[in-house]
């Protein structure tokens, strides 16, 4: 197995990653390709001196700065295995993890596999114990759903696990300007087979401790993500993708657009009808009644989950589901916004180029008349 690892100025935390990986005893033959993409601080001086405690560590160090996805395809290219795993800098593994990830491998079928990604820093403050609830139920038992239908539409980039020639031939981890790498590779792997999901290969990760972070993490998600779905735009009600193709995709676009408008039209209701007290009273308790039916299911979740640190979380379930996930639309409305944008720019920018040849080109005098 090789794992590859990018680093940029990971001086604080490159260390607790590689140890992580070697404290797994893994069985079979272990190499770990740290590519660090011309780091300013001591990133190469830790991996340089943790290259002679650990046999299996190759340590890469690039010129200059070319970025996660080109640092990664640095290391993808000088992998020696036929499984190669994918780990972020930040990112931590649980003990088993990586023999958990590679286990659906067993299939030839698979071609990809998504490790189950929690919260490192769950208890740093109130907002990363959501983000760890968010983890935990929304994005965790996700997978699982999306697994069982075979439309799993992202491996995180902080940890997951291809096979090397598959992933090759995807174009490896390169993602153009404003796509979502992670994503794009995993639609680009369903290409190639099934994509699993290994709710046992867990891996830890640092969420954003703030309130401005989370935002900003979330509007690139959104935008990204759609970004790349119009860059994969062939799998759309494509047969040959299934469910993901069928459904899943262009539902997330749709979705999306739905709920753009869906704001913008309850915001127009408020202000015309909402301030003059004609709001039904239904219309105000509906959304308390669904939250609160909504914590119930997902205390039962919690309740019967395998995660050992899940039910300390249950008391946050009110404010999460009342302030924190409703505040998250906001950032998928702003994502939305900034895709269409971006679309819009980019039309117009083609336009002039074409006006431009059109004008450049002269047309005809016509001659006198006799």
């Amino acid at each position: 197995m090789s794992v590859v690892i990018p680093a940029w100025n990971e001086e604080d935390i490159i260390e607790g990653v590689v140890r992580s990986i070697f404290d797994q005893h893994y069985p079979g033959d272990l190499e770990v390709l740290v590519v660090n993409d011309c780091s300013t601080d001591s990133t190469k001086a830790i991996l340089d001196e943790l290259a002679q405690e650990f046999a299996g560590l190759r340590p890469i160090h690039q010129a200059e700065n070319t970025g996660q996805g080109v640092a990664k395809n640095n290391g993808l290219s000088r992998a020696r295995h036929e499984v190669v795993v994918g780990v972020d800098a930040d990112t931590e593994l649980t003990p088993g993890a990586l023999e958990a990830i590679v286990a659906p491998l067993a299939d030839p079928d698979v071609s990809a596999v998504a490790g189950n990604v929690q919260v490192l820093n769950d208890d740093a403050s109130l907002l990363t114990r959501f983000q760890s609830l968010e983890y935990l139920l929304a994005m965790d038992m996700a997978r699982m759903f999306q697994c069982k239908f075979r439309h799993l539409m992202c491996i995180s980039g902080a940890f997951g696990a291809f096979r090397r020639e598959r992933l090759e031939e995807a174009g490896g981890w390169i993602a153009p300007n404003y796509c979502a790498e992670d994503m794009g590779i995993t639609v680009s792997m369903h290409e190639f087979g099934h994509v699993a999901y290994a709710p046992g290969a867990v891996a830890l990760t640092e969420a954003p401790p703030t309130v401005r972070g989370l935002f900003r993490q979330r509007v690139i998600w959104q935008r990204n993500g759609l970004n790349t779905i119009v860059r994969h735009k062939h799998t759309l009600f494509n047969r040959k993708f299934g469910v993901l193709g069928s459904f899943a995709l262009p539902f997330r676009v749709v979705s999306s657009v739905l709920l753009v408008a869906s704001v913008a039209t309850a915001g127009y209701a408020l202000v015309t009808h909402g301030l003059a007290g004609s709001i039904p009273v239904r219309t105000l308790v509906t959304p308390f009644l669904l939250a609160g039916f909504g914590m119930i299911l997902m205390a039962t979740a919690l309740a019967v989950t395998r995660h050992e640190r899940s039910l300390d979380h249950v008391f946050a379930l009110p404010v999460f589901l009342l302030l924190y996930q409703p505040s998250l639309v906001f950032a998928r409305i702003a994502g939305t916004i900034f895709w269409g944008r971006g679309l819009a720019l980019r039309a117009v920018n083609r336009a002039p180029a074409r006006l431009k040849v059109q004008s450049s080109t002269p047309e005809p005098e016509s001659e006198p008349a006799d």
